[in-house]
């Protein structure tokens, strides 16, 4: 792309030279046929698209490969990254920062930035033989444009920072409030979307038409440049024509020069606009490139295989990244492998967060977690999620098939394998579609009902065989009878291939008593481990709770 720049900018210093001393020979009665040839072959030289294909390749690789590393670093970032910002911001502070940049690189590429200003100088010293006072009042516009271009740019960003801030929030209201239409009708509450966008929105608006006059203002300064130009050698060469001291061919290629001396006023006037407003945009997507997650993968990881030995955390505490007060404090417990353990407590003592942790979605603040002896910080991802299994009340369904929701993350899966977890699922309503497992869910899963929904996300543990099965209220949605039906398929399941070890936050009472190990947890810390039976006799907090326990 250089050379090409290189190349077209040596045809811009080469058609006024050819053409001054085409009218020069003209003009002496001369018609020199090698000059008329050059020029025709540079004039076509230059319209050549080639920089245009050149651009256009080198922008859609830019943005692909943009895009894909923006992908992989919110996907790679801690969930304490994810939970702090809304996923409708991230996608947009995304799509605009890629935008932006491309927006930079479409510039920068397409109006040959490395030979403007060469150009340029080229054109001040030709300039500078016939008249510096000429040369000396456009460089002079040329400082008087960078001093405005530099206040204007200021302005532009700050109410660029401005007008993304309120549209980012406008754009994260309006998906919420389509995304969850049924609760707007039902609540009533159509006239308060409306009502909130056109208050808010008419700020953005504000911003947004204050950017505008900003970029008239420069392209008021950039469009003015060449009429500058024309006047400043009109003014200072027509009388040397006149009298004589230069031909009509040095006076052409003096209008020439003129236009590429402040040439570089209209580029970097663009550019520049562009950058101040791109700024704003670029901003959260450096951020995002540059924030480094915490809970990493060794650089040569462990892999754990079947899980068949005791779960251990000593000492471990957790409080959120930018919070004061610890979640979980000193918790030292054991879960033995190939067994159940309920963990029971009231709403905030640490269950859910505990969980998180097993599953390295976080790292403990303070103390170590092993499976079967190993630091779990030292376990590679891949092999952690192959034997770890982790079920939330939170259904996440994709935009696909059922058989795709229910092999999600599998490479290669048979449908009979699909077939089979779904059964064990209890998610018998597959066999009555017609598309079977083939059928598409719509967006998010909307075509299906909750239970169902939840069943698919069930399924998923099933048809991957984890040897460890953590479950957080999982089967909240659903009915009884198919929560019963659930239950027995996860005691099947923890029977094969010598036990699995399961753990389970538990709202059943059922759940509770056939546990082999029961946690009561209060306020971030363990505060009993026993049977049921041991349990009832001895923690009030327990004997407490089982009233509350829902019966199956």
């Amino acid at each position: 792309m250089l050379l090409v720049s290189v190349v077209f900018g040596l045809i811009e210093i080469a058609v006024p030279l050819v053409l001054q001393r085409l009218v020069d020979a003209a003009a002496a009665g001369t018609q020199d046929v090698g000059l008329m040839v050059g020029l025709v072959a540079l004039t076509i030289g230059s319209a050549i698209p080639l920089p245009y294909w050149l651009r256009e390749r080198l922008h859609a690789r830019f943005g692909y490969k943009l895009h894909g590393d923006l992908f992989q670093s919110l996907l790679c970032k801690d969930m304490s990254f994810h939970d702090d910002r809304g996923s409708t911001i991230l996608a947009m502070q995304a799509v605009n920062g890629v935008k932006a940049a491309g927006g930079l690189l479409n510039i920068l590429t397409g109006n040959h930035v490395f030979l403007h200003i060469p150009v340029a100088i080229f054109a001040i010293f030709y300039l500078g033989q016939y008249s510096v006072y000429a040369v000396v009042l456009l460089i002079g516009f040329l400082i008087c444009f960078v001093v405005c271009s530099k206040f204007l740019g200021r302005k532009i960003s700050t109410e660029e920072e401005a007008y993304q801030e309120i549209n980012n929030e406008l754009t994260h209201r309006r998906r919420e409030a389509v995304h969850q239409i049924q609760t707007v009708k039902v609540n009533n509450a159509v006239a308060h979307e409306l009502g909130y966008y056109w208050r808010e929105g008419k700020g953005a608006l504000q911003h947004r038409l204050r950017i505008i006059n900003l970029h008239n203002a420069f392209n008021l300064m950039s469009s003015s440049a060449q009429g500058f130009a024309l006047i400043v050698v009109v003014a200072f060469f027509i009388p040397q024509v006149v009298s004589g001291d230069i031909t009509v061919g040095v006076f052409l290629a003096l209008v020439v020069f003129a236009s590429r001396i402040v040439g570089p006023v209209e580029f970097l006037g663009d550019v520049y606009a562009e950058i101040k407003e791109a700024s704003a945009l670029l901003k959260p997507v450096m951020e995002i490139l540059e924030n480094k997650p915490q809970v990493i993968e060794q650089s040569s990881p462990l892999q754990l295989n079947p899980v068949r030995g005791s779960i251990s955390l000593r000492g471990v505490s957790f409080r959120y990244p930018g919070r004061e007060n610890f979640i979980l404090k000193d918790i030292s417990l054991t879960i033995p492998a190939g067994k159940k353990t309920a963990i029971v407590g009231r709403s905030g003592s640490g269950k859910s967060t505990l969980a998180r942790l097993l599953t390295r979605l976080y790292d403990p603040s303070a103390g170590v977690i092993e499976y079967d002896g190993t630091d779990l910080r030292n376990v590679g991802f891949k092999s952690l999620y192959r034997e770890v299994a982790y079920l939330t009340q939170e259904v996440a369904i994709f935009t696909s098939t059922i058989a795709q929701n229910v092999a999600y993350g599998l490479d290669d899966f048979k449908s009979e394998d699909v077939a089979h977890a779904l059964f064990r699922s209890s998610a018998h309503f597959v066999e009555h579609l017609e598309n079977g497992q083939d059928t598409m869910v719509g967006e998010l899963g909307k075509k299906l009902s909750g239970g169902e929904r939840q069943r698919l996300v069930i399924a998923r543990l099933f048809i991957r065989n984890p040897s460890v099965v953590i479950l957080d209220e999982a089967t909240s949605a659903l009915d009884n009878v198919t929560e019963s039906e659930v239950h027995q398929a996860f005691e099947e399941l923890g029977k094969q291939n010598g036990g699995k070890t399961m753990i389970v936050i538990a709202h059943r009472l059922s759940t509770v008593m056939s546990a082999d190990q029961i946690v009561v947890m209060d306020n971030g810390e363990v505060l009993d481990v026993g049977t049921h039976g041991e349990l009832i006799g001895r923690c009030q907090l327990y004997y407490d709770l089982n009233k509350t326990l829902v019966t199956a």
